[in-house]
């Protein structure tokens, strides 16, 4: 079981990602001690017994956080990832966890965050200097987030292989939440705030396959950026500017807003956001317009 486990976690790429999977399986064969005779009513019991959970403190110690209902409803979604991994080894005979995820009593439906206007957005982007390490990352962090509506999780990932230079568009390759691979194109402001990280990095030494987003301390990377500071610094750049009630996830929700203002059409929004369905792209605007220019040169934020 060690070795499936082991293989399970190893296909995804980021380290913090792999500690939680084994966490979340590893709960889970404590539970029910064989995992290949596990029974479906097994799975519905585990994922039904964490709603007692829901409120409480972490288990690691000396953490802050409570266990949500979010919490629950990922680890189901793992285990039954982990299931139809044993499926497909034919190491189990069906995926038992393969059943709609449960509702608690009192869940709120997830409310996506508040967009940004055009102003607004152009102040934050230029709050990190360009005269400092610290600034072009942050700047090319910034970008990524407007320009291209990224997700924390996967600018954590990136490379320095996974910028492509184009002219006028730039591309980034991004590991989507599916664990699949995507090219996603930057409009030139972004893509030029981006190159000039990637010029950073080339000159400290980095090589295509070193991180591109990393920290640094007195000038000096000293290793690859988590997902909490990309929060910090975006706190801080709305600290600089007096604001509050936004989160990096703003950006997503004002670049869907800012497009459909500009009349582009959803299924050419999705392809810059990464978006599966058009549902998720209402519950962060509902309005239906449509366009038939490429999207991304509408991406300027005032700075045509």
């Amino acid at each position: 079981m060690k070795r499936l486990v082991q293989l399970f976690i190893s296909r995804s790429d980021s380290e913090h990602t792999r500690r939680q999977y084994k966490a979340i399986v590893s709960e889970w064969c404590a539970f029910c001690i064989n995992p290949f005779e596990a029974t479906v009513l097994q799975a519905m019991e585990f994922i039904a017994q964490q709603k007692e959970r829901v409120g409480q403190e972490g288990r690691v110690v000396g953490s802050k956080r409570t266990v949500t209902a979010q919490t629950i409803a990922r680890k189901h979604i793992v285990l039954r990832s982990f299931q139809q991994f044993l499926v497909q080894r034919k190491e189990a005979k069906e995926n038992i966890f393969d059943f709609p995820i449960l509702k608690f009593s009192g869940d709120a439906e997830k409310r996506p965050s508040e967009p940004l206007d055009q102003e607004l957005v152009r102040k934050l982007c230029d709050v990190p200097s360009e005269h400092t390490k610290k600034g072009v990352l942050d700047r090319a962090i910034f970008a990524c987030l407007f320009g291209n509506g990224c997700r924390r999780g996967e600018l954590r990932d990136v490379r320095c292989g996974h910028v492509l230079s184009g002219d006028p568009v730039s591309y980034i390759v991004l590991r989507a939440k599916d664990q699949k691979t995507h090219e996603r194109r930057l409009p030139p402001w972004a893509g030029e705030r981006l190159m000039a990280l990637l010029k950073q990095r080339l000159a400290e030494g980095a090589s295509r396959a070193d991180w591109l987003f990393v920290r640094y301390v007195q000038g000096k990377p000293v290793g690859q950026i988590g997902t909490k500071y990309i929060y910090y610094r975006f706190r801080s750049a709305l600290k600089a500017l007096a604001l509050e009630g936004y989160s990096p996830h703003s950006a997503r929700a004002s670049l869907i807003a800012y497009l459909r203002e500009k009349k582009v059409g959803d299924k050419e929004i999705m392809s810059i956001t990464g978006h599966k369905t058009r549902f998720m792209l209402d519950r962060y605007d509902r309005r239906k317009l449509s366009g038939d220019k490429d999207p991304i040169n509408f991406v300027t934020w005032g700075k045509e």
